[in-house]
C-alpha cells in the first residue's frame, strides 16, 4: 500500500477537506458527489518500445516522452450518490469543534497501485485522524485554473468560498488555508491542443501558474455538480475543492520510505505511472487486418478512401507498425523491411557507402524489396504483429478534487419513513426492498429515513427494523438460527422463531425461472443476467420459492429483529462448523471444520455490503476435523459473516470485529 499516492488521493481528499471544515461545521458527514481532475507530468525522459511477439528480439521505439511533458489527463466524474454506492465506495466524515477529524468505520476509498507497471484499482477500507483549520468567511475566490494552468471544471469556478487547510493525517495530502505558490525541481511545459506548439513553458524552480490550497462553502440551496444527483433530488449540504501538486508542500509523490529513493531515480519524487497500454486503431478483419495498427491512423484511411475499414480508436497491446518509413513495404513494418534495414546497416558498418550497400541489396537479394505487407507473418515474410509491454514512468501529478457531502444528521430521524407522509407502512418497506434490489431509486433524505439503525447503508436489517416497528413482535419469539432446505428446486426454511426478512442472492442458468411466494408481507426480486437477488421480508409460511432450471445460492442474510441470524443450507453432504471463539474477538478468531467425506470446500468472510473481505479455504479437503483461524488485523471493527460451502450446502454465522 502506498501512503498519500495517485487515486488515495481522489477520495481521500474529500475527507481531509471535510475535516477542515470541522471548526466552522461540527457533525458527521457523508460523501454525496466527486469529481477529480488529474494531471501527469512526466519526471525524466522516457522511450516507449514495441518488441515482436515471436521471439525474435526486434525492439523498435515508438515515442519519446520528453521531461517535463504532460503525458496523461484523467477527468474522473462527476460521479453521483448512486454511482459512488454502486462502487462500493462510502466515505464518513466526522468533525470536532476543536480542530480533530476523523474518517470514520464504514469508509471504503478506491486505491490505485502500480503493480509491474499496471495500475491496479481495489476499493479498501479506510480510517483516519486528521488535524484542519476552517474558515468560512475567508473571502477567497474559488479559481478558474487548475495548478498547472487547465480550466477548471469546477461549477464554482470564480465565486467565493471559504477556506480550508490540512496539517496533519496519515493518508492524505496536506494542502494550507490560503493560496500558495509551488514549484516543481524540473521543467514542464503543456501542449493545449494538442498541434505540437508548446503552449505553456514552466522553467524549474518557477512557479506554476495555479496555487495550492483547500476551498468549501456551505451555501443555502447549493446545487450538485452531477446532473444525476440533481435529477433525483440529492443536493449537497457541502462543497469542497481541493488544489495539490506532488511535493514537500502536499507531502504526496514523494518516498514513503524516509531515506530511500524508492524508484531508483535520483531525488525525493518517486511517483510511478503504471502505463498497461498505447493508443491503437481497431481495424475491420474483412479488410486484411487481424491486428489494430499502433496509434489513431483513423484519418489515413479516410484520405485512403477505406474510412470503413476503421472500427473504433482504443487502446491495446499487440499491434501493427504503420509509419511514411517503410513505404517500399505498404507503409508497414514487415519482415522484409527488417531485413532490409539490418543487412544494410550491417553493410555500411563493413565500409560500405549508402550507395553501395543499397546496390549491393538490390542485386543479391532483391526480394527484400518486395512488398509483403498484404499478410501477417508466416515464418518468411509479411507485417510483424509487436507488443507493447506495460512500462512504468515516472511523474509528478497534479490534483485537482471536487467535493460533495450531506450532513447525515440534517433533516433525518432514521425513523423509515421514506415516502414522508408521517407514518411507517407497508409502502415505505417496499420503497427500501425496491432499492436494495436495484428496482428504484431514494433521494437522500430517503436514504437516511430508510437507513433506521444508522450505519450509512440500507440493508435487511433495516428492512426487518421497520417491520418489527409495524408489527411489534414480541422479544421472545425473535428466531437466532434458520436453516433453509432445497428439495428438488423448492426452497422452504425452519427456524427457532420468527424471521423478519431473507435476502438471497443466487447463480443461474439462462433457462432458469422463479415463482416467489406471496405469503409474506413484502416479497421481490430483480433478475440481471446469470444472477438474481431476491428478498422475502415477515413471510407468514416456510415456502420461499420454487424455480425451474439450476442455481446455487451464492450469498444469504436474514434477520430478525435488530440483528442478523446464523444460516444454514441443507443438502444430503455432511459438514459442521463450530462457533467462532472468541466472538466478538481481535483481531484473531478460530473456528473447526468437520467433514464426514472429502469435499470441496470454500469458506469466505464478507462484510455487510456483500464484499468479500478474506478467502479462508477454497480447495478440496479430505474427511476430517480442521481448525480455519481468521486474522482481521488488517480490516476495520464491525459486522462481518463467515459463509462455508459444499457443494450446494452452506452455513453462515455473524462475527463482530472490535478493536
Amino acid at each position: 500500500m502506498r501512503l498519500k499516492m495517485h487515486s488515495f488521493i481522489v477520495i481521500l481528499t474529500l475527507l481531509c477537506t471535510v475535516g477542515l471544515m470541522a471548526q466552522d461545521i461540527a457533525g458527521d458527514y457523508k460523501m454525496n458527489g466527486l469529481y477529480v481532475v488529474y494531471h501527469d507530468i512526466i519526471r525524466s525522459e522516457t522511450n516507449l518500445v514495441v518488441t515482436d511477439t515471436y521471439g525474435m528480439g526486434i525492439t523498435i521505439p515508438i515515442s519519446t516522452m520528453p521531461e517535463g511533458y504532460v503525458f496523461y489527463h484523467t477527468y474522473n466524474g462527476p460521479h453521483s450518490e448512486a454511482a459512488l454506492t454502486a462502487t462500493g465506495i462510502n466515505l464518513n466524515v466526522s468533525f470536532g469543534a476543536d480542530g480533530i477529524g476523523s474518517i470514520t468505520e464504514g469508509s471504503f476509498y478506491p486505491d490505485v497501485n502500480a503493480v509491474d507497471c499496471i495500475s491496479q484499482v481495489q476499493v479498501l477500507p479506510i480510517t483516519d485522524d486528521m488535524e484542519y483549520s476552517s474558515n468560512l468567511d475567508a473571502d477567497l475566490t474559488i479559481p478558474a485554473i487548475d495548478m498547472i494552468g487547465y480550466p477548471s471544471p469546477s461549477i464554482y469556478a470564480g465565486n467565493n468560498s471559504g477556506s480550508l487547510s490540512l496539517s496533519t493525517g496519515f493518508v492524505l495530502d496536506y494542502f494550507p488555508a490560503t493560496p500558495t505558490n509551488v514549484t516543481l525541481p524540473s521543467a514542464y511545459f503543456i501542449d493545449f491542443e494538442p498541434d505540437g506548439n508548446i503552449d505553456v513553458y514552466v522553467p524549474a524552480g518557477t512557479n506554476v501558474p495555479g496555487t495550492t490550497c483547500g476551498y468549501v462553502k456551505k451555501d443555502a440551496g447549493m446545487v450538485s455538480m452531477s446532473d444525476i444527483n440533481q435529477s433525483m433530488g440529492v443536493y449537497p449540504d457541502m462543497y469542497v475543492e481541493w488544489h495539490a501538486l506532488d511535493g514537500p508542500i502536499s507531502e504526496s509523490g514523494l518516498g514513503d520510505i524516509v531515506g530511500e529513493d524508492e524508484d531508483g531515480l535520483t531525488g525525493d519524487y518517486d511517483r510511478i505511472f503504471g502505463l498497461p497500454y498505447v493508443t491503437v486503431t481497431y481495424m475491420s478483419a474483412a479488410c486484411g487486418f487481424n491486428y489494430p495498427i499502433a496509434g489513431d491512423v483513423s484519418a489515413v484511411f479516410e484520405d485512403l478512401g477505406l474510412g470503413a475499414c476503421v472500427e473504433e480508436v482504443s487502446v491495446g497491446n499487440d499491434m501493427y507498425l504503420m509509419d511514411a518509413q517503410f513505404a517500399t513495404w505498404g507503409n508497414f513494418l514487415t519482415m522484409n523491411g527488417v531485413v532490409f534495414s539490418g543487412t544494410l546497416e550491417a553493410l555500411m558498418l563493413q565500409g560500405f557507402s549508402y550507395e553501395d550497400a543499397l546496390n549491393y541489396i538490390i542485386t543479391n537479394q532483391p526480394g527484400l524489396l518486395a512488398d509483403d505487407s498484404d499478410h501477417d507473418f508466416n515464418g518468411v515474410d509479411g507485417r510483424l504483429v509487436m507488443n507493447f509491454a506495460p512500462t512504468c514512468l515516472p511523474e509528478y501529478e497534479s490534483r485537482l478534487v471536487m467535493l460533495e457531502f450531506r450532513d447525515i444528521n440534517a433533516g433525518c430521524a432514521h425513523d423509515g419513513d421514506v415516502d414522508g407522509d408521517g407514518a411507517l407502512t407497508v409502502t415505505d418497506i417496499v420503497a427500501s426492498v425496491g432499492y436494495i434490489l436495484g428496482n428504484n431509486d431514494l433521494d437522500q433524505d430517503q436514504f437516511c429515513n430508510a437507513d433506521m439503525n444508522g450505519d450509512q447503508n440500507v440493508t435487511v436489517l433495516d428492512i426487518v427494523q421497520m417491520v418489527s416497528y409495524i408489527l411489534t413482535p414480541r422479544i421472545s419469539d425473535q428466531a437466532s438460527a434458520l436453516n433453509i432446505t432445497n428439495d428438488n428446486n423448492s426452497v422452504s426454511f425452519e427456524s427457532n422463531g420468527m424471521v423478519g426478512g431473507i435476502e438471497m442472492v443466487l447463480s443461474h442458468s439462462e433457462n432458469f425461472s422463479l415463482d416467489l411466494t406471496s405469503n409474506a408481507l413484502v416479497s421481490d426480486y430483480r433478475t440481471d443476467g446469470n444472477s438474481t437477488h431476491l428478498m422475502i421480508i415477515a413471510p407468514n409460511s416456510n415456502e420461499l420459492f420454487t424455480a425451474q432450471g439450476d442455481f446455487v445460492i451464492e450469498s444469504i442474510l436474514a434477520a430478525s429483529g435488530s440483528d442478523y441470524i446464523d444460516v444454514t443450507i441443507q443438502t444430503p453432504t455432511e459438514f459442521s462448523i463450530s462457533p467462532a471463539y472468541p466472538n466478538p474477538f481481535n483481531p484473531v478468531t478460530q473456528m473447526t471444520l468437520s467433514l464426514d467425506v472429502g469435499s470441496d470446500v470454500s469458506m469466505v468472510v464478507f462484510n455487510i455490503k456483500g464484499q468479500i473481505v478474506s478467502t479462508l479455504v477454497n480447495e478440496y479437503r479430505d474427511a476430517g476435523n480442521y481448525d480455519i483461524t481468521w486474522n482481521a488485523s488488517t480490516q476495520p471493527s464491525g459486522m462481518y459473516f463467515v459463509k462455508t460451502m459444499l457443494n450446494s450446502q452452506s452455513y453462515t454465522q455473524k462475527l463482530i470485529l472490535l478493536k
